[in-house]
């Protein structure tokens, strides 16, 4: 298991007072690993909205082509059309149905935090019982004789790992936060896989309006390493760059140092880009739509 894992719920200095019994059982108290919450719920949760999302997408650009295709839209229209599918995702029913979807991740964010606090209850009524004698007779002859006590109170210590909690739980709303942030993201990227993402959607916050807002250029959808299109995109956690995960395990061997810009680069600090694999994903369906209307495109150019 991970040092985290292994985390005591509970940590007591080891001169307090409690009977052997006692302590092994507070130390077999475990809380949900916070270290793997995110692995285990946020991303596969994060997989499967952009899959969904990337799907209907996708279905959206089908049927334009094929009404591009049968004369049932023209050339200008056509040529509109991602535009219009992304302001139909910000201006109409998709975000409420993204408000409903993060508030069943925050529902389970809610319940881990409940699950920390009962926790910490039943671990608190365990420890009380077992030691009640030593705790009151021990505190009360220090209280009678005006003396500190030689270790702290045990509703000190657990006061203390309440706000131990309190803070684990703020991280986990930052985990919360880049969730949505990065969804937003998503969506952006689904419909133009290759243009940078706008400002608005970079930083923390709201967006602001709900303008279309797009910035100029293009992202390069290939690994820095391989100079191939991606195939597995991973990121760096320092510094943001991405790389292929195979040619970066080869890269690896003989250096640790991001390529682009030279921070340390090891495998425990790039995590999956989900981003980017949105855009390889898209920008793939994009070459497919385009290759199945370029007939009807360059018909349409020669009657210029």
């Amino acid at each position: 298991m991970s040092e985290t894992e292994e985390s005591e719920l509970v940590s007591l200095p080891q001169h307090y007072p409690l009977l052997t019994k006692s302590r092994d059982e507070l130390r077999k108290e475990r809380p949900p690993a916070k270290a793997t919450y995110s692995d285990k719920y946020v991303q596969p949760f994060l997989s499967d909205v952009k899959n969904s999302l990337v799907e209907t997408i996708g279905v959206k650009f089908e049927i334009a082509a094929q009404k591009y295709l049968s004369g049932a839209a023209s050339d200008d229209e056509y040529s509109r059309v991602k535009d219009t599918i992304y302001e139909s995702i910000i201006k109409e029913d998709w975000i409420n149905g993204v408000h409903d979807a993060f508030n069943s991740y925050s529902d389970s964010n809610d319940a881990y935090s409940l699950m920390l606090h009962v926790a910490f209850q039943t671990t608190q009524q365990k420890v009380t019982i077992s030691n009640l004698y030593d705790y009151v007779s021990t505190e009360s002859e220090a209280i009678a004789n005006g003396t500190p006590l030689p270790f702290p109170s045990l509703t000190e210590v657990f006061d203390q790992e309440v706000k131990k909690v309190e803070s684990q739980n703020e991280e986990t709303k930052t985990v919360e936060d880049e969730a949505v942030r990065q969804f937003k993201q998503m969506m952006f990227v689904a419909v133009y896989p290759d243009r940078p993402i706008p400002f608005s959607l970079e930083k923390d916050g709201d967006d602001g309006d709900d303008d279309v807002e797009v910035d100029g250029g293009k992202v390069d959808l290939t690994c820095p390493i391989s100079r191939e299109v991606f195939v597995r995109p991973y990121r760096n956690k320092t510094c943001k760059h991405t790389y292929d995960l195979e040619p970066l395990k080869i890269y690896l061997r003989s250096s640790q140092e991001c390529p682009e810009c030279g921070v340390s680069l090891r495998m425990e600090t790039v995590e999956p880009d989900l981003v980017m694999q949105t855009r390889v994903e898209c920008f793939k369906r994009d070459a497919k739509l385009e290759e199945l209307v370029k007939d009807r495109r360059f018909d349409e150019t020669e009657k210029l």
